[in-house]
């Protein structure tokens, strides 16, 4: 099961992917990955390069966990669309070479001895 954000867009492309073992000896993996699966060799290294996973055991509560799965998807798209809007809004802002240093240097926290 894959799913892809919109071609269109400026951002780079992220793919959802589930994985398990049909006999259950493998755990329930769902993430995120760049990498488009078509084999077991891109599998392997979706799930190495993968970000946001989530892995289930398969036990008694598998389902209850898979649920799960799906407000954890809610929570990463809202967040996301957000984060968007924000940096949408900062891409927009002018600031001077001398601001430019001066947020660098707080960001670097500078003490004393520096």
């Amino acid at each position: 099961m894959v799913f892809a954000n919109d071609c269109s867009s400026s951002l780079p492309m992220w793919l959802f992917f589930i994985t398990s073992s049909h006999d259950g000896t493998a755990s329930i993996t769902a993430a995120f990955t760049p990498i488009r699966i078509v084999c077991q060799n891109t599998l392997n290294a979706a799930l190495k390069g993968a970000i946001n996973s989530v892995v289930i055991r398969h036990t008694e509560n598998a389902g209850v966990r898979l649920n799960r799965i799906g407000d954890l998807l809610g929570i990463t798209n809202s967040l996301s669309n957000e984060l968007e809007a924000v940096f949408n809004h900062w891409s927009k802002v002018r600031i001077t070479d001398v601001e430019v240093k001066k947020l660098i240097q707080l960001a670097m926290c500078p003490s004393v001895e520096v």
